[in-house]
Order: structure tokens, then C-alpha cells, then sequence
């Protein structure tokens, strides 16, 4: 039995090689993956959030409304796309 040093789990010698492959074969996905927000996900979260801004509750222009809505990066990095990472956000909310 050995521990991973990546995700600290006890894995068994006969597995460990396949486990530790696993961990450096998402590392590079991760590395090769497309850094900008695609269209699909964007579309995925203006959905999520019923085309309207999350501050002020504006309504896009999809849904008849006014507003240009953009989907924002809490954390400021632009390459992290998760979901929870993201939210809609009003042309004048939305920090440059």
C-alpha cells in the first residue's frame, strides 16, 4: 500500500502507477484545454442566471430586456471556467 501524494489516498502497489497517470493525465488536460469561456458554457451560465444580472436583477437582451449581460470570473482568473466560478453580470456591473 502506498499514499498518493497528490490526492493523499492509500492506493494499493499494483495500482498505484494507474492512479498516479490518472493525476498527471488531468493535469494535462487541464493544460491543454481551451482558456477562454466558450460559447456553449457562457450560454450554459446566461441560462443558469435567467439572462439577468446577478447585482442588480437587469434583464438581458435575450429575454427582451435591455441589458448587455457578460459572465464574470469571481475569482479574476480568466482560464478557471468551473460554474461556480461564474456568474452574469450587467455591462455596468461588470469590473474591467
Amino acid at each position: 500500500m502506498r499514499r498518493c501524494p497528490y490526492c493523499r489516498r492509500v492506493i494499493e502497489d499494483r495500482l498505484f502507477l494507474a492512479h498516479r497517470q490518472s493525476h498527471w493525465d488531468r493535469a494535462r488536460e487541464r493544460q491543454s484545454s481551451p482558456q477562454r469561456l466558450s460559447e456553449t458554457d457562457k450560454q450554459r451560465i446566461l441560462r443558469r442566471d435567467r439572462y439577468r444580472c446577478r447585482t442588480c436583477g437587469a434583464v438581458g437582451k435575450q429575454k427582451g430586456g435591455t441589458a448587455d449581460l457578460e459572465v464574470h470570473h469571481l475569482n479574476g482568473n480568466w482560464k478557471d471556467n468551473r460554474p461556480q466560478n461564474l456568474l452574469t453580470l450587467c455591462h455596468d456591473h461588470h469590473p474591467r
